[in-house]
């Protein structure tokens, strides 16, 4: 049975309660699976946060010339360098401002 014939026959109540139950254990499967997938290890290794730390100046950089500045994020692009950012700035040693609408990065301190 379809979610739509199943919320139809709760609403209008000519359900089999086996369908119903059967319907319910498979949404809570799907529900189980999906944060399961949500939960993977990030693949950020301690290299890389290095790495990035070491081009982040107390002036500030934006994440383009974080990139272009070493070797080891070649192929990264924006979206993949937010989460490395964000695991920086959680550890309390860099920190996010923006100027002109431009996202910034600088050393803590």
């Amino acid at each position: 049975m379809t979610k739509r014939e199943i919320l139809t026959s709760i609403i209008e109540g000519n359900y089999i309660e086996s369908e119903i139950q059967a319907y319910a254990k498979h949404e809570i499967e799907l529900l189980d699976k999906k944060a399961a997938r949500s939960k993977k290890e990030s693949k950020i290794t301690e290299e890389v946060l290095q790495a990035c730390l070491m081009e982040i100046t107390t002036n500030g950089v934006t994440i383009k010339e974080i990139i272009a500045s070493n070797e080891i994020f070649k192929g990264y692009s924006s979206q993949k360098m937010v989460p490395i950012l964000k695991k920086l700035i959680d550890r309390g040693e860099i920190e996010k401002y923006y100027e002109k609408r431009i996202a910034m990065f600088k050393l803590v301190g």
